[in-house]
């Protein structure tokens, strides 16, 4: 059951700070104390399946991604919650790609060199095809 309240406590964090809120935002939300918002945060305990369904409705996200993780690389990451940014940045990067200058596109491939680069990921991990067992590329 631990393993299972590091997850949900990094997921919880992650999606209540996407949201914008603090503690007491989502306390006021979920109708549960901050003291008990801390504590699920804190992985000291964890809330009642029920209670669980309420959170990731109110958080806009679904049990899965509040509960669940998945790896990335052989790297263990919050399910979504930290992929679709990136996902939406490279989406954004090739759209903007196919109306620019030729200049422009390698400015902009330098740029994603560098993220490539910040995210500590070999040629090799990037040349090598995803596992279909829910592993996200």
């Amino acid at each position: 059951m631990r393993e299972g309240a590091d997850i949900l406590k990094k997921n919880l964090i992650i999606a209540r700070k996407r949201k914008g809120w603090t503690q007491k935002d989502l306390s006021e939300n979920v109708g549960f104390s901050v003291d008990t918002i801390s504590r699920w945060e804190r992985g000291e305990r964890s809330p009642k399946l029920e209670d669980l369904k309420k959170i990731a409705r109110i958080l806009d996200i679904t049990l899965d991604e509040l509960t669940e993780e998945v790896k990335v690389y052989g790297r263990v990451t919050p399910i979504k919650l930290e992929i679709e940014p990136f996902a939406a940045v490279v989406g954004l990067a090739i759209e903007l790609a196919e109306n620019s200058t030729h200049e422009e596109r390698v400015r902009a491939a330098k740029m994603l060199r560098r993220a490539i680069n910040a995210l500590e990921l070999s040629e090799e991990d990037l040349s090598n095809e995803p596992k279909s067992d829910g592993v996200v590329a």
